[in-house]
């Protein structure tokens, strides 16, 4: 019976560890490319309201 626990929390662990790399991976990419790291919630609509803030602000 404990065979078949430590059956699934390896295959668990390796999902996981995988999906950890990938995305650091994408992460260390991004960040090379623009040079800076990438800004989650930075959709069209944010970025336009924060763009009108600004105009006001002003």
């Amino acid at each position: 019976m404990s065979w078949i626990i430590f059956e699934g929390l390896l295959s668990l662990g390796i999902i996981a560890s995988m999906l950890t790399i990938a995305g650091n991976a994408q992460y260390h990419i991004h960040k090379a490319a623009q040079g800076c790291s990438k800004h989650v919630g930075n959709d069209m609509w944010y970025v336009a309201m924060k763009r009108m803030d600004k105009k006001i602000m002003e």
